[in-house]
């Protein structure tokens, strides 16, 4: 298990401070309220340990299977071992070894959703959730005894942690001490209670160690778990993703919604934006047509530009002035019958007019209009009789001088 940036204790309900926390590299711990705690933790991994009373740790045979479904069967292996409904706990599982016991924790469901909303309104969002018990313990040949006001954690070698009542511990070492398969090599008792035990150690049979340590419980429990029991309460319902999924479930249909929306959205953009791609061909087409018929003789690379050009050329020619010339000649003729413009087409020096006039004289009225004004020379290149009047074609050029 990969050490946590900051461990915290939960104190016993009814003590002066909420916590006791230790970040690597503090020498003592610290004590104080949950948001006080809060403010040390600053990104960093949590761990927070629940008061061993309240965790039952023990190992349970459980046939082969995913983790669920093992979490599933547990309550009822362990049913005859309980003393609440199993609907009423939470059970935990830790890894397990081929041909070995399970390890296991159980506790109180309503118990650990109080921890986690206490956790919760103080800012505290912690990766792993373990009991005291299960990061007391004591390496391999070796019991270690931890001793506090109220209860002591026994640590077995590989075995789960035991609870003792801290008055009468020496008859709960002996009862464990005769049930052990095999007895330990060496004994150690840390005794954090402020009077000293009288209780000499030679009576076990064991080569013992004894340290009075008054008011130190926090100081030597708040270590780096040990990876042998080291598996978090966060489980199941309470496993983080689980409660991330029950936090976000009520947002689902708003977010589906949401999506549906964006894509909604999305579909008009691309529908508008081709569209627009198409209005934008069509345009060019329509540029390209222009364009060949003012410069028949260009090729188009920039419309834009070789318009301008051409303009610019003709006005240094002197003759940028025709097309107003020409029109001007027209004037006269607004009182032909029958008159109506129906395409104009201008190159320089040159002015190709398609009409609709009432009769056909009308054509010849407007041909002798236009060649009145000097300059001009005005020829009829078609006329074509129908039932709404007389088509013709005219073209003005500039005459001679």
């Amino acid at each position: 298990m990969k050490p946590f940036g900051l461990i915290l204790r939960l104190l016993p309900t009814g003590s002066a401070e909420q916590a006791s926390w230790r970040a690597p590299g503090q020498e003592q711990p610290s004590l104080g309220t949950l948001q006080q705690a809060a403010a040390q933790v600053q990104g960093q991994t949590l761990l927070v340990l629940l008061p061993a009373p309240q965790v039952l740790l023990t190992r349970a045979k459980l046939p082969k299977g995913s983790s669920s479904r093992l979490r599933q069967a547990l309550p009822y292996v362990l049913e005859e071992q309980l003393c609440s409904e199993v609907e009423q706990l939470h059970f935990a599982l830790g890894d397990k070894t081929e041909g070995e016991p399970t390890p296991c924790a159980v506790i109180e469901r309503t118990l650990l959703q109080q921890h986690l909303q206490r956790l919760a309104e103080a800012g505290l969002n912690p990766q792993a959730l373990m009991a005291e018990s299960q990061v007391w313990t004591a390496p391999e040949g070796q019991w270690r005894l931890l001793l506090g006001p109220e209860y002591g954690l026994l640590a077995m070698d590989q075995e789960p942690t035991r609870l003792l009542d801290s008055q009468d511990w020496p008859q709960w070492l002996q009862l464990n001490l005769n049930q052990a398969a095999l007895p330990p090599q060496q004994l150690e008792i840390i005794d954090c209670r402020d009077r000293p035990e009288p209780q000499p150690l030679a009576s076990f049979g064991l080569a013992s160690q004894y340290t009075h340590s008054p008011g130190q419980w926090d100081h030597h429990l708040l270590q780096q778990p040990a990876p042998a029991y080291g598996f978090s309460l966060l489980q199941g319902d309470f496993s983080t993703d689980e409660r991330l999924g029950r936090l976000l479930r009520p947002w689902r249909t708003a977010a589906l919604l949401l999506i549906l929306w964006l894509g909604l959205q999305l579909g008009l953009d691309i529908y508008e934006h081709r569209q627009l791609k198409q209005q934008l061909r069509q345009l060019d087409t329509q540029v390209a047509e222009l364009f060949h018929q003012a410069l028949p003789d260009s090729r188009l690379v920039n419309a834009r530009v070789q318009m301008e050009r051409a303009l610019q050329q003709q006005g240094q020619q002197g003759q940028g002035d025709d097309l107003a010339i020409l029109l001007q000649g027209l004037a006269p003729a607004h009182g032909i019958p029958g008159l109506q413009l129906d395409r104009l087409r201008y190159q320089p020096g040159e002015l190709s007019l398609e009409v609709r006039v009432a009769a056909l004289d009308g054509l010849d009225k407007l041909r002798n209009n236009i060649a009145s004004q000097a300059g001009w020379q005005v020829a009829i290149q078609s006329a074509t009789a129908g039932s709404d009047g007389v088509r013709g074609r005219l073209l003005v050029q500039r005459g001679q001088p």
